[in-house]
């Protein structure tokens, strides 16, 4: 179990932080706004309603201890700057901060960001890779020009062992994982080069983009 806190809960910061609960984490959240914060104090198990960009608050939270840091404050670059400042200072192993241009990321990742979060240019580009390749169950980016996608295993594949497909051979692409039925919560199998490809099985492939797309139009 990790120890996350999540400072801004807006519709970004407060999903994540229910998300990461569920997830058997342990989470303290910080916010200023007493109506939101209100909103999850039945649903997170510590809330604190206060200003981010104190320090003195996030020593008193035990900003120092935590894991991982995660602001999401939406378009307040000012204050973005001085929390992201103070989880440096406090030294925060990681630290994730939603931005809203470039420019507020560049600033953030000066100040030592781990990373910074596109959120509706992450969400578009899945959903560009979703609509153009109807057996597309996601996709993630990984890497410049590497992703993850899973995928409904080909018609022309069932019945053959991944040894026999030859993918990497072809098109450049690794299974990774194969799920046996569409449902996320279904379990994961890490294949070997004798695994039998049936109908209904998700392929969790890694490849460059460029193979990605290859593979995509087999059938």
């Amino acid at each position: 179990m990790a120890h996350f806190a999540v400072i801004g809960l807006g519709n970004f910061g407060g999903t994540l932080a229910l998300e990461l609960v569920n997830l058997g984490h342990e989470v303290v959240a910080v916010e200023a706004n007493p109506e939101k914060a209100q909103i999850f104090r039945d649903r997170l198990p510590q809330v604190v309603v206060a200003n981010g960009t104190d320090r003195h608050t996030l020593e008193v939270i035990g900003l120092n201890d935590v894991d991982c840091a995660i602001i999401s404050l939406g378009r307040a670059l000012e204050a973005a700057v001085l929390v992201a400042l103070h989880c440096v200072e406090l030294r925060v192993p990681k630290i994730y901060a939603k931005v809203v241009s470039s420019t507020h990321g560049r600033i953030l990742k000066r100040l030592g960001v781990t990373r910074v979060i596109f959120p509706e240019r992450e969400v578009a580009r899945r959903l560009a890779h979703r609509i153009t390749n109807p057996n597309l169950i996601d996709y993630l980016p990984i890497t410049q020009g590497y992703s993850v996608e899973q995928i409904a295993a080909p018609l022309s594949m069932f019945g053959r062992t991944l040894e026999q497909v030859e993918l990497p051979r072809r098109f450049g692409v690794h299974v990774i994982a194969i799920r046996e039925s569409a449902d996320p919560d279904s379990p994961l199998q890490i294949p070997t080069g004798g695994t039998i490809i049936s109908e209904g099985d998700q392929l969790v492939l890694l490849a460059r983009n460029e193979a990605l797309a290859r593979f995509e139009t087999v059938e």
